[in-house]
């Protein structure tokens, strides 16, 4: 017979790890089921950012206590421990497959203002998710590492996780499971949801990548007939790089790409001296978010109800915020939907009404739409540096505005281009992905 929990939470990522500890500083009995055997250790590609902290994220204003090493989210009234190393992120800089640069921030500037100009922080995952777990144990939260959840069954009095012959009992049920998530999925979340496509992606730490600014976060833009991305992203310690690999295109072997890539034009300089550490990969369906992320005592946070990913910092919040919802629920016996209503509230505020998701994945229909040369003439127009900003979903706003200050000499030039811009501003995504949506493989 399966024990009985106040509640059982389903992914020991930051988010799912962030809800049992809140719950476990409750005073709730809780289980973490993760499907990894070793939490801490990363297995799938991840650029490792704190986002952002000039602006307003996710309803946030995020700070970095470094006295006490410390992440606080003084809106939402809580703070954690990081004792891993950071690194300050002051500007993006985009590349063309001829070298032309565009740059969103300054990092020689940034370097000179030091920690008000940053826009991000890199840490070490591994560091966060090991201070995480180590802080949920010592709570007494009950965690069941290599445990593979295969089901979920909804009865009168509790909820239900099965995870091959072992079975999981829980009045309320938290699915923090990531992007790819089984429980969105046998719940039904993903039956009527908007479906753009599978991301692919490999990633490479790296050391001795000469030419990235060890300050900023680099993309490189590859365009039709090879849609592809090259994101390097600084390592929080020492001078090693991310090195991702990112397509849309199922058709596409990442591998084979990724390296040829690094060999050839303006990015071979970069690679020459470069040395591989360790490979990840990810497979990433890329789904519209979930209105309403909550059915019958499971509420879906994080990863698992938003569009790609909501990042460790969104990640977070809506573990602390879960957590918190769940035990109020319990205390009050709202054993049920009203229970939930303040996250229900929280997540519309903060994520689903607060950015518009669409504006995110510009990131990926760009590529699909553009040619690789109208990627290099378009890029080449960009003189000045435009404003710092790390905000996925502000970033095509800011380059916008500043094509816009060479509409003209663009109308002049190349007439053939005008079009395709006013449609990658104004079609819907669906239109932009319709490839991508037809060539992937949604785990409806």
């Amino acid at each position: 017979m399966a024990k009985k929990y106040d509640l059982i939470v389903v992914g020991a990522g930051p988010a799912g790890l962030m809800a049992a500890k809140t719950a476990g500083e409750n005073g709730l009995n809780v289980a973490l089921l993760e499907r990894k055997k070793n939490i801490p250790e990363i297995k799938r590609a991840c650029a490792m950012m704190w986002l952002a902290f000039k602006e307003r994220y996710f309803g946030e204003w995020m700070r970095f206590n470094p006295k006490d090493s410390r992440l606080c989210f003084p809106k939402n009234g809580f703070s954690i421990k990081y004792d891993g190393p950071v690194k300050n992120i002051y500007a993006i800089y985009g590349h063309s497959s001829e070298g032309h640069r565009i740059r969103i921030g300054d990092c020689d500037k940034g370097r000179e203002a030091g920690d008000p100009a940053k826009i991000a922080m890199v840490h070490d995952k591994s560091d966060l998710l090991a201070g995480l777990l180590k802080e949920v144990e010592r709570l007494g939260v009950e965690v069941f590492s290599n445990t593979n959840v295969t089901g979920i069954e909804i009865m009168n009095d509790k909820v239900t996780v099965l995870a091959g012959n072992q079975e999981f009992a829980g009045t309320f049920v938290i699915a923090a499971d990531g992007v790819n998530s089984l429980i969105a999925q046998k719940l039904g979340f993903n039956k009527n949801r908007k479906y753009y496509g599978m991301l692919l992606s490999r990633t490479y730490t790296m050391v001795d990548v000469e030419g990235a600014d060890p300050n900023a976060v680099n993309f490189s833009y590859y365009g039709q007939p090879l849609p592809f991305i090259v994101a390097l992203c600084p390592l929080a310690g020492g001078e090693g790089h991310q090195v991702m690999g990112l397509t849309m295109n199922p058709k596409i072997e990442p591998d084979l790409i990724f390296n040829r890539l690094m060999g050839e034009g303006f990015l071979q300089s970069w690679f020459k001296k470069a040395k591989k550490i360790k490979e990840l990969a990810a497979v990433e369906n890329l789904w519209e978010p979930i209105v309403e992320p909550y059915k019958d005592r499971v509420l879906l946070i994080g990863d698992t109800a938003w569009c790609q990913e909501a990042e460790n910092t969104g990640s977070l919040m809506c573990g602390w915020k879960a957590g918190n919802v769940v035990t109020v629920a319990l205390s009050e016996g709202k054993i049920g939907r009203e229970g939930v209503e303040d996250y229900l509230r929280w997540w519309k505020d903060s994520f689903y009404n607060h950015y518009d998701y669409r504006d995110y994945i510009k990131t990926f229909e760009f590529p699909l739409l553009f040619k690789d040369e109208e990627i290099n003439y378009l890029f080449s127009q960009i003189k000045e540096t435009m404003p710092a900003s790390l905000n996925a979903y502000a970033i095509f706003g800011i380059i916008g505005v500043e094509l816009g200050k060479v509409m003209g000499k663009i109308a002049q030039e190349r007439p053939d281009l005008i079009p395709k811009i006013q449609t990658f501003a104004s079609a819907s995504a669906e239109d932009l992905m319709s490839e991508a949506i037809k060539e992937g493989f949604p785990n409806r």
